[in-house]
């Protein structure tokens, strides 16, 4: 079989997403001034938005090996295509749809009573019920397609496969071996490896959704939009003028994929951790808060509103969903990891969405020379 190749198609699209990153950036800026302008104590978390986004719009056009980008023709076509759609039919949307739900008053609403001399931990729980907690955490499980996207990519790449040559009508010579390279069952580390492309796809698609909502929240109020009223019910009363906690998430665990996986000759046991990444990351967090809310009693005095209940649950639901992929030394220690963000880091006043992950890729990052992650035989894979 002919090498994997990077062809001008790849490049130019890859060049082509990391300036609509970079468009996104720009459109949040605004955002980001504002609330330092007005002290927002989510003011931090918004600009490490920007820095993200930067970041991963400088390596969407790098190629993270000899012979291949972490999206390749057409995924980067896709995207960019789906960039275009979704603005279109947020707009039509916003243009079609002249009622629409009022920002302000529901703000003011979200806002009543809350004091911001208080913990932001202690103001995110004013006005804001175990049920609505609840329906933000589901937005959470979106994380179940980044993990199935590393089992279904065959399915993920023919689905946009399909769509490309329904449009084109023709294939390119890198469209023929990408395809047979994501088809290949056989090398049990290239399936992998083409997983992480799968995956860091599903990442930027619902990011893209995502960040589209946020940009006609914050900088079109009055305009209605895709589950506005959702997404109102799901905003706890310190993020009403700042950036949503769950575009770090998605952004963060971007990053973290770079780190674990960017020019390194370790790249599988890279794409093991970033599973486990991504498990502890998004479990952890969500059984803590819910536990934590329904059952803490016992509160930590160093983080004023999180209990030892749900830090507990969070760190034992982290560490034994994530060992098959990390092994149990790097389960425990992403486990820990956890805990030190959720309490230690507290009154850093940075979401622990974004710390999590990079946190956990840095610490893996150097560990994983030391201690291999178990890498199990999967037998799904032997199915593909």
């Amino acid at each position: 079989m002919s090498v994997l190749t990077i062809g001008i198609e790849s490049l130019f699209f890859s060049i082509m997403l990391s300036i609509t990153f970079l468009i996104y950036a720009f459109l949040f800026l605004p955002v980001v001034k504002k609330s330092f302008i007005k002290r927002s104590q989510n003011r931090w978390n918004s600009m490490l938005v920007i820095v993200l986004l930067v970041f991963i719009a400088i390596f969407i056009s790098l190629p993270f090996s000899a012979t291949t980008f972490y999206l390749f023709m057409p995924m980067n076509w896709f995207l960019i295509v789906m960039v275009g759609v979704l603005t279109l039919f947020f707009f039509l949307f916003a243009l079609i749809k002249k009622k629409t739900i009022d920002e302000s008053a529901f703000n003011e609403q979200l806002q009543k009573g809350m004091n911001e001399n208080l913990d932001k931990t202690i103001n995110d729980t004013h006005n804001f019920t175990l049920k609505q907690e609840f329906k933000r955490k589901i937005i959470h499980l979106c994380a179940i397609f980044y993990v199935a996207s590393w089992i279904l990519q065959p399915l993920i790449f023919y689905g946009v496969q399909y769509l490309y040559a329904g449009v084109s009508n023709t294939t390119s010579a890198e469209n023929f071996y990408n395809s047979q390279f994501l088809f290949e069952y056989s090398n049990v580390a290239l399936i992998l490896q083409n997983a992480l492309v799968s995956h860091f796809f599903m990442l930027l698609v619902i990011f893209m959704a995502n960040a589209n909502a946020e940009v006609m929240r914050l900088r079109f109020p009055n305009k209605a939009f895709v589950l506005k009223k959702t997404l109102q019910k799901t905003r706890r009363p310190t993020e009403i003028n700042d950036i949503s906690p769950s575009l770090l998430l998605l952004l963060g665990l971007a990053t973290s994929s770079i780190i674990l996986t960017y020019g390194t000759s370790d790249r599988i046991l890279g794409i093991f951790a970033q599973i486990g990444v991504i498990i502890i990351s998004v479990f952890s967090d969500m059984f803590a808060a819910l536990i934590g809310r329904k059952w803490g009693k016992h509160k930590w005095w160093c983080a004023k509103g999180k209990s030892y209940e749900g830090t507990i649950a969070g760190f034992l639901i982290g560490v034994f969903s994530s060992i098959i992929f990390l092994g149990p030394i790097i389960a425990f220690i992403g486990g820990a990891i956890f805990v030190f963000t959720d309490i230690a880091l507290d009154k850093l006043k940075i979401s622990d969405n974004a710390l999590n992950p990079i946190l956990m890729a840095i610490t893996f990052k150097i560990l994983i020379g030391l201690v291999h992650p178990l890498i199990p035989m999967l037998p799904i894979i032997i199915v593909w």
